[in-house]
Order: C-alpha cells, then sequence, then structure tokens
C-alpha cells in the first residue's frame, strides 16, 4: 500500500478559505487501497479556516482585504 499526500479540501474535509471541501470523486478513486495522507498547505503555512480569499496578484498572494 502506498502512502499519498493529497490536499485535504479534495478529499471532503473542510479545509477552504470558506471552511467547506472540494471534494472530486476521481481523487478518491485514483487513490483507491491506498493510505491518503491528507493535508491543507494554507493550514501548514498557518493560516486558519476559514479565512478571507486570496489570489495572486503582481507575484503576490494578498487577500481580499488587501493584505500580502
Amino acid at each position: 500500500m502506498k502512502r499519498i499526500l493529497v490536499s485535504a479540501c479534495l478529499i471532503g474535509l473542510p479545509t477552504r478559505y470558506n471552511g467547506k471541501d472540494a471534494k472530486r470523486e476521481e481523487v478518491l478513486k485514483l487513490a483507491e487501497g491506498e493510505c491518503l495522507l491528507p493535508l491543507c498547505p494554507e493550514q501548514l503555512g498557518g493560516l486558519p479556516t476559514p479565512r478571507p480569499r486570496a489570489t495572486l496578484s503582481g507575484g503576490k498572494v494578498v487577500n481580499e482585504e488587501g493584505e500580502d
């Protein structure tokens, strides 16, 4: 059994910026029979859930409140 790192929101955990998930059945099917290790990169970086939406702007990640 392989260990596979996977974004937590893609397997149905509510870790997105808005506190919801982005579950993808195709991800679960691809990993059937394997050991999934869910993680949220944003949470690992210290961001809370929920958090303000962020986008890339001029090479920086800026949230909707204008913070870098």
